[in-house]
C-alpha cells in the first residue's frame, strides 16, 4: 500500500511557484505538527524542514495554501490534518540606501524595490566651493554612479537590504578675463577652489602708463586688486563660474634733469 494513502499519514508538498526547492514534500503523522520529529527508521520521514527556496530579487514571506499569499498560512507548527500543497509567498528585496555627504551637508536615505521601474537617486548634498559629482561605495574612491543614476534589479539584489554610499566632490573654479583695458597682453587664469597661493600673474602694458591694479569695471576709479593680488577660497566661490577684470592704469611720471 502506497505510504501517502495511509489513512493516518499526512504530506505538505511545496509548489516553488518560480522558485527552486530541493525539498518536494514532508510526510507526518495526522494529529502532529509538520515539524515534529518522529521516531521511525523510515526515509519517508526523514525530511522535517520546510522547503529553503530561492528566487532571484525576492525572499520568502511564508507559506500559503494558495499562490501570492492567498489561502491560509501553513508554518512547522500547524497541525497535519491532510494532505496539502503550499506556495510561497514572494516579497520583493529592497535596499535601503544611506546617501553620506562626504564633509557635506544635506543627505539622507531612499529605498529601493526590486521588480519597480525607474528608480533613480534624488537626494542630494550641498559643499561649499565644490560640485556634487555623483556617488561612490568608499569614502575615498572614484566616483561610481551619477548624481540621478539609475538603479537596476540586478543592483538592488547585489545591495539587499542595505548599502551607504559617499558624494563625490568636484572643487569648482573661476575663469578670469584680464582686460588690458586698452593697453596690450593680458590673457587668462584659472583659479580652483581646493589650491592655496593662487595669485594673478597676468600682465598688460601701455605706453606712458604703469598698471596699478586690476577693477572688476572697465570705467572704474580705482584699483579693486593689486597688480599680483591673491586670491581666497571665497572670492573663488563668489565669481564662480568665471569673470572678468580691467587693467587700472596710472600715467607713468618722468623725471626730466637739465644740465
Amino acid at each position: 500500500e502506497a505510504m501517502d494513502s495511509i489513512s493516518y499519514i499526512a504530506s505538505l508538498s511545496f509548489d516553488a511557484d518560480g522558485g527552486s526547492c530541493a525539498v518536494s514534500k514532508i510526510n507526518q503523522l495526522k494529529g502532529k505538527q509538520w515539524s515534529d520529529p518522529i521516531a521511525s527508521a523510515e526515509d519517508y520521514f526523514k525530511d522535517r524542514n520546510f522547503c529553503t527556496t530561492t528566487k532571484t530579487g525576492y525572499t520568502v514571506d511564508g507559506w500559503y495554501t494558495a499562490k501570492n499569499g492567498g489561502g491560509t498560512q501553513v508554518t512547522g507548527s500547524s497541525v497535519a490534518n491532510s494532505n496539502i500543497t503550499v506556495y510561497p509567498k514572494w516579497k520583493a528585496k529592497t535596499s535601503t540606501v544611506t546617501f553620506d555627504c562626504n564633509g557635506g551637508t544635506g543627505g539622507g536615505t531612499q529605498t529601493f524595490t526590486y521588480g519597480v521601474a525607474n528608480q533613480k537617486f534624488t537626494t542630494s548634498c550641498s559643499k561649499t566651493g565644490y560640485k556634487l559629482d555623483g556617488w561612490k561605495e568608499s569614502k575615498n574612491g572614484d566616483s561610481q554612479y551619477s548624481v540621478n543614476s539609475g538603479v537596476t534589479n540586478a543592483w538592488i539584489n547585489g545591495h539587499s537590504p542595505t548599502t551607504t554610499l559617499y558624494a563625490h566632490w568636484v572643487p569648482l573654479s573661476t575663469t578670469v578675463t584680464f582686460d588690458c583695458n586698452e593697453g596690450t597682453g593680458g590673457g587668462t587664469q584659472t583659479f580652483t577652489y581646493d589650491k592655496a597661493n593662487q595669485y594673478f600673474n597676468t600682465s598688460c602694458s601701455r605706453s606712458g602708463y604703469t598698471l596699478l591694479g586690476w577693477k572688476d569695471s572697465k570705467n572704474g576709479t580705482s584699483a579693486v586688486y593689486t597688480v599680483s593680488s591673491g586670491v581666497t577660497h571665497d572670492w573663488i566661490n563668489g565669481h564662480i563660474p568665471s569673470t572678468k577684470v580691467y587693467a587700472h592704469w596710472g600715467a607713468s611720471i618722468y623725471t626730466v634733469s637739465y644740465a
